[in-house]
């Protein structure tokens, strides 16, 4: 019969002494933060909840250091324990006791776990916890006669947990992700609309193309319209082509004896008859020509007739 063992959730108490952790990954830990690693104020105002948590930055800011904070607040009784904490000093510190983030079930506070100390603890070699006036305290060990050690073990930790904000491994400040979740947010409706114009400019020229497509009866495809239009440029480069050949071969100086009697053109070639020339010494006029004006051709003679063959 197999059975089923949950892994067992170990208490850490964190700080900057806290020794290095070595540990397996599958093995889970909840953080407890010592007040060393947060801000703590007691605030008496006759709102809600949700208006505290919107007032925290205010409530805060006489008494911060330069630095990103995140903040947390519960109400007791008739007043609010608020906190304020540096995301990035509790991630550097983790990381520097070896303890994944994917190992943390919970993060707590001092504050809310440890209220019940009925004397003071001691978490390292020189400091101790202690209560005053319900509130958790760091003091120097010194100050005590009695101290006894912190245990952990028989803890059972509240539902009172705060996030740690950590993105792609980088800390954002909430007021500038908001920032940048403005101008996304701006970006993607101005896309929206710019594709909502592009789509109606699109149907338009659509629109445009069928009418010239019918006016002009063209083919219904473009594929269809190219390949005619490639035809089409052929004959004109030929007709050009024809042209010209036709028009140097007009402007042959012949002697008075020499006449062009015919041209004609048929299966992409010109045939010329001139009469009057019957071999090579008597066309060398007419073939030094046709060369110079980049024509090639082919001639042959018949009796007193030169027969000149050009191809298109």
């Amino acid at each position: 019969m197999l059975s089923k063992f949950k892994t067992k959730t170990k208490n850490i108490f964190l700080d900057k002494f806290t020794k290095k952790i070595n540990s397996n990954n599958k093995e889970k830990f909840s953080i407890i933060l010592s007040p060393s690693l947060y801000w703590l104020k007691k605030i008496n105002l006759s709102v809600n909840l949700r208006e505290v948590k919107k007032l925290l930055p205010s409530i805060f800011e006489d008494i911060l250091p330069e630095g990103v904070y995140s903040y947390f607040v519960y109400k007791e009784g008739d007043e609010y324990i608020a906190f304020a904490y540096e995301d990035k000093k509790i991630l550097e510190l983790l990381r520097e006791k070896n303890i994944p983030l994917s190992n943390i079930s919970s993060i707590h506070l001092a504050q809310t776990e440890l209220q019940n100390l009925s004397m003071p603890v001691k978490v390292n070699e020189n400091e101790v916890i202690y209560v005053k006036d319900n509130i958790i305290l760091l003091g120097f060990k010194e100050w005590f006669d009695d101290v006894k050690e912190l245990s952990l073990d028989d803890i059972t930790l509240s539902n009172k947990k705060i996030r740690i904000k950590q993105y792609g491994g980088n800390l954002i400040d909430t007021k500038h992700l908001y920032k940048i979740s403005f101008i996304l947010g701006l970006l993607i409706f101005i896309l929206i609309v710019q594709i909502f114009i592009l789509n109606n400019k699109i149907g338009k020229i659509e629109t445009k193309k069928d009418e010239l497509f019918q006016k002009y009866h063209l083919k219904p495809t473009m594929i269809q319209n190219l390949s005619i239009l490639e035809s089409y440029k052929e004959i004109f480069n030929k007709q050009l082509k024809l042209r010209k050949v036709v028009g140097e071969i007009l402007k042959l100086k012949l002697d008075k004896n020499e006449k062009i009697i015919s041209i004609k053109y048929a299966g992409n070639l010109i045939l010329v008859k001139i009469k009057g020339i019957g071999n090579d010494k008597q066309a060398k006029s007419v073939i030094d020509f046709l060369n110079k004006e980049n024509i090639k051709f082919t001639y042959n003679f018949i009796k007193n007739q030169m027969n000149i063959e050009v191809k298109i």
